[in-house]
């Protein structure tokens, strides 16, 4: 059932707490960091339809994914590949996550 919820359709975003709830399910690092991202990026799914809460992006479209719980997943699957340790907010600006210059200022507010 829990996983079910966030499949019922594209149109529906998040909650804060939802994805929290989906950030520590799937152990994501910096929790707090990562909620204000898919708040900045697409107000917990609010912008777009197509499960894609951090503006995830290959070739210049946006990934599409089943389920908001899948793209936590792949999510936290980059994380896992990228970041080793330190500050989280230096990693984002090393690996350039965003292409705006004030965009950890914003993650930081």
């Amino acid at each position: 059932l829990y996983r079910s919820i966030y499949r019922l359709t594209l149109t529906s975003p998040l909650t804060k707490k939802e994805l929290e709830q989906l950030l520590t399910k799937h152990n994501v690092k910096h929790k707090e960091i990562v909620l204000k991202q898919a708040k900045i990026e697409t107000g917990y799914g609010k912008t777009n339809n197509k499960y894609n809460l951090f503006g995830f992006m290959y070739k210049g479209k946006l990934i599409k994914y089943n389920s908001y719980e899948d793209c936590v997943i792949a999510y936290k699957a980059w994380q896992n590949r990228k970041y080793k340790s330190g500050c989280y907010y230096t990693f984002l600006k090393k690996v350039g996550y965003s292409s705006n210059p004030k965009y950890i200022t914003a993650l930081k507010q």
